[in-house]
C-alpha cells in the first residue's frame, strides 16, 4: 500500500514576496532571526541581501492593495530555468532555488541583477519583460574552457612546428 501525501503550507518555487526589506539596513541579527523564526513567511516578507540603494522600495515591493502578480516556473532544467508571468511591473521575484556564484538573470534580453533573498535564495526585478530566464555559467568554466582552446591552440602550433622539420 502507498500513501500520498500533500503539504498545503509548502512555498511554491518562484513568488512574488508582499513586501522587500533591504537586510543590511536592519541589523544583521535581526534580520537573520526573523527569517529564522518558526512564524516567518517568505511569501509575505523577503529579507534581501545588497539593495545598496539600486532600487527604490516602492520598486520591489507591493502594495498592499495589489494582488500579487502570477508567477510560475515554464522550463527547468539543472542550468537553466525560466519563469513567466505577469511579471513586467517592476516587482520583485523569488526563485526557491539555492543561490549560488555563476547564476545569470535575463530578462527581455538584457542581464538583470540577482539578489540573495533569505539568505539562501534567489531574487530579481525583471524589466518590461513577462520572462526571467536564470542560466548557470560560472566564471570557472569560462576560465577553463578558455585554457583547454589556449591549450589547443599550443599544442596545434607545436605538432606545425615539429611537421616542418
Amino acid at each position: 500500500e502507498t500513501s500520498l501525501y500533500e503539504s498545503t503550507t509548502a512555498l511554491p518555487r518562484v513568488f512574488c514576496p508582499e513586501t522587500v526589506v533591504d537586510a543590511r539596513q536592519e541589523a544583521p541579527e535581526a534580520a537573520l532571526k526573523a527569517v529564522t523564526a518558526d512564524d516567518f513567511a517568505p511569501a509575505k516578507v523577503a529579507f534581501v541581501n545588497g539593495i545598496d540603494g539600486r532600487l527604490a522600495p516602492a520598486d520591489i515591493g507591493l502594495m498592499p492593495s495589489e494582488p500579487a502578480p502570477r508567477v510560475r516556473v515554464s522550463h527547468y532544467e539543472t542550468n537553466s530555468v525560466e519563469v513567466t508571468g505577469d511579471i513586467r511591473g517592476g516587482r520583485m521575484i523569488v526563485l526557491a532555488d539555492s543561490m549560488f556564484p555563476g547564476w545569470h538573470a535575463f530578462s527581455g534580453g538584457q542581464e538583470v541583477p540577482i539578489w540573495t533573498v533569505d539568505y539562501a535564495f534567489r531574487g530579481v526585478v525583471p524589466g518590461k519583460s513577462d520572462r526571467v530566464q536564470f542560466v548557470y555559467l560560472p566564471a570557472s568554466f569560462q576560465i577553463g574552457a578558455f585554457l583547454a582552446c589556449l591549450a589547443l591552440a599550443a599544442i596545434a602550433a607545436l605538432m606545425a612546428a615539429g611537421w616542418r622539420r
